[in-house]
């Protein structure tokens, strides 16, 4: 009923019925998406993000499903490679790798200097166990931020590993 309300252009009823939905649980991520919507498209960015930053944090709970759902449904409104990114994430932990790796590879395709679509794509392929390609991708991580050290640890740690199982590390990224 909110969404066509908000089709509608109802926006006033459609925040009083979403409203009264996060009241009762506070938790509902269609009513925290549909809800940002509505205050976006009366021009209350602040509120908008607010709603946001709360259907993020379904995300930090693991409910990985929910967020995946907020997530799409978020890049039907906006395509930001935040939000690819984020996707990501959740299909990772979903165990969804080819998915993951599609919407990561969107992040770089655009912004290849994205240093969370590279972390991110590295512990894809860490998870995978294929190491050269994380390496690589923690390599060019490493080189936009040289003062990382948990990405300096963790390039030293997959290099240790390649060259335990006698595996040819990746060469150096060009930068």
């Amino acid at each position: 009923k909110a969404a066509t309300l908000i089709a509608l252009k109802r926006l006033a009823e459609a925040k009083k019925l979403l409203e009264s939905l996060l009241r009762e649980n506070a938790k509902r991520p269609v009513a925290l998406l549909n809800l940002g919507s509505a205050h976006a498209l009366t021009n209350n960015l602040p509120e908008a993000l607010r709603r946001y930053d709360q259907a993020l944090a379904l995300e930090n709970e693991g409910r990985w499903r929910e967020a995946v759902t907020l997530h799409e449904q978020s890049l039907a409104q906006a395509d930001t490679p935040a939000a690819h990114c984020h996707l990501g994430r959740c299909l990772m932990e979903l165990g969804e790798h080819d998915q993951a790796e599609r919407e990561l590879q969107v992040v770089l395709r655009t912004s290849p200097d994205n240093l969370a679509a590279r972390r991110a794509l590295g512990d894809l392929y860490w998870r995978q166990l294929d190491l050269p390609r994380a390496l690589e991708q923690f390599q060019t991580a490493a080189s936009l931020a040289p003062g990382d050290g948990e990405l300096v640890d963790t390039v030293r740690t997959i290099e240790r590993d390649l060259a335990a199982s006698g595996a040819a590390a990746a060469p150096e990224p060009v930068v």
